[in-house]
Order: C-alpha cells, then sequence, then structure tokens
C-alpha cells in the first residue's frame, strides 16, 4: 500500500530555514559589539581597579590588551563566516596596485588634518606646537621607530579591522554612508570612555573626568 504524502510529511523531522543574509549580518553586528566592548571594557575595568599609569605595570597590560577589543571581535566574526562556508570578502583578499598610489596623499591628508588641528587647538588658547616636545614624545616612546610601530599598532591595527573592516559594511548594507558615520561616530567615543578614568592615557589628560568632578561641586555650593 503506497504511503500517503500527508503521512510521510508528518513523520519526518522537521527542517528549519537557514537565516537569511540580513539576518546573519545583524547577528554578527551585534556579536561583534559585545566582543569589543566586553573584551575592551573588561580589560580597562581592570586597569582602573588596579590604579597606577597606563605606562607602567600591572596596569599597562590590561590597558593595551583592551585597545584589541574590536581586532578580537573581528576575527571571531571571521572564524564565524569560515564555519558558515562563506569567503572572506574581495576587498580584504584582494590587492589592487592602483591602491598604493593613495597612500601618500592620504598620508598628507591625514597629516594635514592633525596640524590644522593643532593650529586650531593654539588659536584657541591651547599650547602652541612644540618640535621638542615631539621628541619627547617619541622618546618616551623608546626612540622614532617604536614611535611609528606603536601608532601602527595602537590604533591601524588594534580598532579599523573592527570598526571599518566589520562594523561599517555590515551597517552599511542597511544604512546610507551618512547615518553610518553618525551613528559609529557617536559608538566609538562611548567605546573609549573608561580611559577617561585611567591615568597616563590621552583621554585622562584630556581632564574630563576632573572637568565633571568641578561642575559636581559648583553644582552643590
Amino acid at each position: 500500500m503506497p504511503t500517503s504524502t500527508s503521512a510521510v510529511s508528518s513523520t519526518s523531522p522537521t527542517s528549519f530555514a537557514a537565516p537569511s543574509l540580513p539576518d546573519r549580518r545583524r547577528g554578527d553586528l551585534i556579536l561583534f559589539m559585545a566582543i569589543a566592548f566586553g573584551v575592551s571594557w573588561a580589560s580597562w575595568f581592570t586597569a582602573i581597579g588596579l590604579g597606577g599609569s597606563a605606562t607602567q605595570a600591572p596596569t599597562a597590560l590590561p590597558y593595551l590588551f583592551g585597545a584589541f577589543g574590536p581586532l578580537i571581535g573581528a576575527l571571531v566574526i571571521r572564524v564565524r563566516r569560515g564555519r558558515r562556508g562563506e569567503p572572506a570578502p574581495e576587498h580584504v583578499v584582494r590587492f589592487r596596485r592602483a591602491t598604493l598610489f593613495r597612500v601618500p596623499p592620504l598620508l598628507a591628508l591625514a597629516s594635514a588634518t592633525v596640524l590644522s588641528a593643532a593650529l586650531l587647538a593654539h588659536a584657541a588658547g591651547g599650547p602652541a606646537l612644540s618640535w621638542a616636545d615631539a621628541k619627547e614624545v617619541m622618546r618616551d616612546a623608546g626612540g622614532p621607530a617604536a614611535f611609528l610601530i606603536s601608532m601602527v599598532l595602537s590604533g591601524p591595527l588594534s580598532e579599523e579591522p573592527g570598526w571599518r573592516g566589520t562594523a561599517y559594511p555590515r551597517m552599511r548594507a542597511s544604512m546610507g554612508r551618512f547615518r553610518v558615520g553618525l551613528v559609529l561616530g557617536v559608538i566609538w567615543p562611548v567605546w573609549h570612555l573608561p580611559l577617561f578614568s585611567i591615568d597616563g592615557t590621552v583621554q585622562n589628560e584630556l581632564g574630563l573626568k576632573r572637568e565633571v568632578g568641578d561642575v559636581r561641586k559648583g553644582g552643590t555650593r
């Protein structure tokens, strides 16, 4: 006696549809943010608990490790993509010779931006540019070579694979460039907030924590 189609369907195991591409992107983005903030903030709050300066042991270790939260998040997402059988994005694996010609003007533009910001800060009452101060910073870092290496590791390598290489394209799939820039422009400084409470960091030297304390004291008078 032939088996009816309804009987077969009723006894067969339930099949689940694979998540759609937008759902996978959303899930990857949420996971990346959780890892980036979780690793960084856990490390930086550990540094805050240890006290001391970010340039001295034992505070320096969790302080430095926290900077790699976005990179760790990006690596986890890449492994996750590999397990799903998805290839690496084309812009990650393809090297274009024309890109090399963009490097000098981009470096010049970045340098001009930093220089303009320093000049504007001086015009607003901040310290003047000083070659002696620049040499002191490089000397504290261990020399010009160590300074350049630290600049590569502290920002481009530890952060950009996460923010630019992982978060941006997933947000860009559902939002315009301007909106993505605004959203990431809010998320990025929030990610840095614990650094304002760690002595020896650039953020701490800005004096935000002290200014907030002064405002609170003024309000209680």
